[in-house]
C-alpha cells in the first residue's frame, strides 16, 4: 500500500508539472502573441524587426517595413457593435497572413493598427507587389451577420536603408506617410445586406 501511494504521488506529482509547463508556455505565448488576432504583439514585433535590420545589414539587402491602418474602423464599431468589429480584426488579420510570405513578420501594433516586416527585397517592384496583395488582402469582402463589408486601410512603406538605417526612424517614416494618406478622402465603409446567399437561394 504504501508503494501504490508512492506511485500515486508521483503520478500525479508528474501531471501537476506537465500542467504548469503548459501554463508557462501558453502565458509566455500570450505575452508574445495578440489574444484577439494570434499574431504577433508590438513586443514580439519590436524583436524580430531588430533581428530583420541585422540580416539585412549582413546580407546586404533591402528590407520594407509596412504600416497600415484600418479606415472607418471606429464607424464599424459605432454602427454594428465592437463583436463586429473584433470579428473584422480577426477576418482581416487571416486574410493578410495568406498574402504574406511566411518568412515576413505580420504583427498588429493595437487597435486596428498591423504592421508587416518583408525581407529580401529585391527591388521597388517587389515593394510595389507586396503593397498590393496587403491592399487585395484587406479589401476582401468580409461577411458578419448577415451583413458584406469591404473595408479599406491607408498603408505607409519605409525601406531600409534607401529611408532609414534603424528602427525608431524607419517606424516614423512609415506612419508619416500612412497619417499623410489618412488625411486623403477616403472610400466609406461600404456595408450592405449579404447578396450572395439570397442569389444562390
Amino acid at each position: 500500500s504504501h508503494v501504490w501511494n508512492m506511485q500515486k504521488l508521483l503520478i500525479s506529482m508528474g501531471m501537476i508539472l506537465v500542467m504548469l509547463e503548459e501554463q508557462v508556455s501558453n502565458n509566455e505565448w500570450l505575452a508574445l502573441h495578440d489574444e484577439l488576432t494570434g499574431l504577433p504583439n508590438r513586443r514580439l514585433f519590436g524583436e524580430r524587426f531588430a533581428g530583420a535590420i541585422e540580416h539585412s545589414q549582413r546580407m546586404k539587402s533591402r528590407l520594407a517595413l509596412i504600416v497600415l491602418d484600418l479606415n472607418g474602423f471606429k464607424a464599424i464599431n459605432d454602427s454594428l457593435g465592437h463583436q463586429a468589429g473584433d470579428e473584422v480584426l480577426r477576418e482581416v488579420a487571416k486574410n493578410l497572413s495568406e498574402s504574406v510570405r511566411t518568412a515576413d513578420t505580420l504583427a498588429r501594433h493595437g487597435g486596428d493598427e498591423f504592421t508587416l516586416i518583408a525581407s529580401d527585397l529585391r527591388d521597388k517592384h517587389s515593394v510595389e507587389r507586396l503593397r498590393e496583395a496587403i491592399q487585395d488582402a484587406v479589401e476582401r469582402p468580409i461577411l458578419s451577420d448577415g451583413q458584406r463589408m469591404v473595408v479599406t486601410a491607408s498603408i505607409g512603406i519605409a525601406i531600409y536603408p534607401d529611408d532609414a538605417e534603424d528602427t525608431a526612424k524607419l517606424l516614423r517614416i512609415a506612419d508619416q506617410r500612412m497619417y499623410s494618406l489618412k488625411q486623403k478622402p477616403t472610400p466609406q465603409l461600404n456595408i450592405k445586406p449579404d447578396l450572395m446567399s439570397s442569389r444562390s437561394a
